[in-house]
């Protein structure tokens, strides 16, 4: 009777295989984590466009959650009481827009809120900006929303230094005159709109180098060693289409 050998694999080549396998093994999952990663940073930066785009959509379409316990009398004065001197639809207070800050005080967080005004009368004004700036513009106090960044992201100045932190003002306001919608920018500090002279830091600047345009550089927390994205805000923009993302060498806000 005769025998047949039977080939089966040496411990070499078992050896061989099982560590090829797992290279493939580690090298996928490597490959999954990076583009994981990646995609976290790019839906951080979408998401602090929406938070942005967001804003033009609630000063386009007014909520009033003023209470009925909350005072806005028509010298300006916003408060709390209560037993209000004004029921709301009474006085000539009008909410008209949103207004979001960053301070390099306080971190790498948006803080954004809803504005409220004391219209004075519109045939003293030629334009806009000199309506606004006469209208007593003031922070809505408990309308406050905060964001930080997911994914441990930040948003930083132009020279992308995890340092450099922003500080700056943007007014989304409803024009009381025409109905559109008008972006002020100051990109260099926080403006107070109940202190005198906020006007003129907001409508009337005359320092080139604190108005313009917002560029909101994203660090990237190690995620990813791609150029760094932006959020970029134009000056004057009416939509939330003003709000853009520039990728790639476009940002200017390096590796």
């Amino acid at each position: 009777m005769k025998h047949l050998d039977k080939a089966g694999f040496t411990i070499i080549e078992t050896v061989l295989f099982l560590g090829i396998t797992g290279l493939l093994v580690v090298s996928v999952l490597v490959g999954t984590g990076v583009s994981i990663n990646i995609q976290r940073y790019r839906d951080s930066v979408v998401s602090l466009q929406s938070v942005i785009q967001q804003q033009y959509s609630e000063a386009a379409n007014i909520v009033n959650l003023r209470s009925s316990g909350k005072t806005c009398d028509n010298n300006g004065n916003i408060g709390d009481s209560a037993s209000p001197t004004e029921s709301r639809g009474q006085s000539n207070c009008v909410i008209l827009g949103r207004i979001i800050t960053a301070s390099n005080v306080l971190g790498y967080r948006l803080t954004s809120a809803s504005v409220v005004g004391v219209l004075p009368d519109v045939n003293m004004y030629q334009n806009d900006d000199d309506l606004l700036a006469n209208a007593y513009l003031k922070k809505m106090t408990g309308t406050e929303d905060n964001y930080i960044l997911d994914w441990g992201t930040r948003f930083v100045a132009a020279d992308n230094s995890a340092l450099h932190r922003l500080s700056f003002t943007v007014l989304i306001i409803r024009s009381p005159i025409s109905g559109n919608i008008k972006t002020f920018i100051n990109n260099s500090e926080v403006v107070d709109l109940s202190l005198a002279g906020a006007g003129a830091k907001l409508f009337n600047m005359t320092d080139p180098s604190k108005t313009g345009d917002l560029k909101m550089c994203v660090e990237d927390n190690g995620l990813t060693t791609q150029p760094r994205m932006a959020v970029y805000l134009t000056s004057k923009t009416n939509s939330a289409s003003g709000v853009e993302i520039l990728g790639g060498e476009s940002s200017g806000c390096g590796a």
